[in-house]
């Protein structure tokens, strides 16, 4: 089995395309690209081992935040509870079965297709029995890591605490801690997970060395989900989100009125997140994504490095606009009191997670090596 502990060996930046040969690296060293800095891999001690007990850890949290109650609410002396999964069938319930499957695919199911694809590496390597299957369990959970969004949902919970505990009694239940501690896991497990490492532990070198050539369609592609973010970013905005009963009498919230109803409550840094992740990074998003592509195709390299970082943060940013999407999911699975209080969700929660999704494929399209194509790609 390939050893990179102690050893050189040749990676090609994801970003610029950039080929460095990494020197032996100390215990958690890490090696920037010299070119956009970009980070190439880092060294950890017993690898193998902290992704094992990491991922298993993980998956304990994940099995035990499903069993207990996760939120509980009292008003008007009735009241209700409801369970981590519950959270997802409730849009079901609610007449929106294609958001349900998403949402219960990133917040659990893709979570736990991760981390066994993780399991799978580790214990491979632990065993000294590098495999195909275990190959491509790493290539697997590369792929779905953009998608697993546990920390999101979590920061939704919160926001979603926030705007009804002045209208009742909140609680925080045994499954609420029990994800947060999954939330923690998961970080760690992804901190630990360093393809190219793994890629020559797995007997790939040459899939750990990457490529410096640009993938074909690679701006059309782009373009294409733009385009197709333009047009969802209008009904996400404009279209009703969610629908509050109150005694009888029902108010629909687009994205903007909750956020102005937040602020006009006093809840000045809740507001200001729901507007900057839900208003302003999808549009940033595909104002900067669209001058990029402009940018590519006129094989301009002034500032090629700042334009790669702006690039990062647009890819970085991307998901959390899926904040507001979990928030409607919580609440709407939460206060359900009959005619007293009840929350639905509106159309425009579908379109808007469409729209964070086109946005992230629009980021995922994009290859950033096309900023520095007239440069040289390989550096010995």
């Amino acid at each position: 089995m390939p050893v990179v502990n102690g050893t050189t060996f040749r990676v090609a930046c994801h970003d610029c395309g950039l080929v460095s040969v990494i020197p032996p690296l100390s215990i958690n060293e890490s090696a920037r690209c010299s070119r956009c800095d970009h980070l190439l891999t880092t060294r950890f001690a017993d690898l193998e081992s902290r992704l094992l007990a990491y991922s298993l850890v993980a998956l304990w949290f994940l099995f035990l935040s499903t069993q207990y109650a996760f939120l509980g609410f009292e008003a008007k002396g009735q009241s209700h509870s409801i369970t981590l999964l519950q959270s997802i069938t409730s849009l079901m319930d609610a007449g929106f079965p294609s958001l349900a499957i998403l949402v219960g695919a990133m917040i659990v199911a893709i979570p736990l297709v991760f981390l066994c694809s993780v399991l799978v590496v580790a214990v491979a390597l632990l065993t000294q029995r590098p495999t195909i299957f275990a190959q491509r369990a790493l290539q697997l959970s590369v792929k779905l890591l953009p998608w697993s969004m546990a920390e999101i949902f979590l920061i939704g919970t919160l926001v979603s605490f926030i705007k009804i505990v002045a209208l009742a009694d909140v609680a925080l239940g045994l499954s609420f801690w029990s994800y947060c501690a999954f939330g923690i896991s998961m970080v760690l497990v992804v901190k630990h997970l360093d393809r190219h490492t793994l890629w020559i532990k797995l007997g790939k070198p040459e899939r750990a060395a990457g490529s410096t050539t640009i993938r074909s369609n690679s701006l059309q592609h782009t373009v294409i989900w733009l385009v197709t973010s333009v047009i969802c970013y209008i009904p996400a905005n404009t279209l009703p989100i969610m629908k509050t009963k109150l005694l009888g009498e029902e108010t629909a919230n687009t994205l903007i009125s909750g956020v102005v109803t937040l602020w006009s409550h006093g809840s000045y840094p809740i507001a200001t997140i729901i507007f900057i992740a839900s208003v302003f990074v999808p549009l940033g998003k595909i104002v900067i994504l669209a001058w990029l592509c402009i940018l590519a195709k006129r094989k301009n390299l002034h500032d090629a490095r700042r334009k790669t970082q702006l690039y990062r943060l647009t890819e970085f940013v991307g998901r959390w606009s899926m904040i507001d999407v979990f928030v409607v999911g919580v609440l709407v699975a939460l206060v359900q009191l009959g005619e007293i209080m009840a929350i639905q969700p509106g159309i425009a929660t579908l379109a808007f997670t469409l729209l964070v999704f086109s946005t992230m494929l629009a980021a995922m399209s994009f290859d950033p090596k096309s900023i520095w194509e007239n440069e040289e790609t390989i550096r010995v």
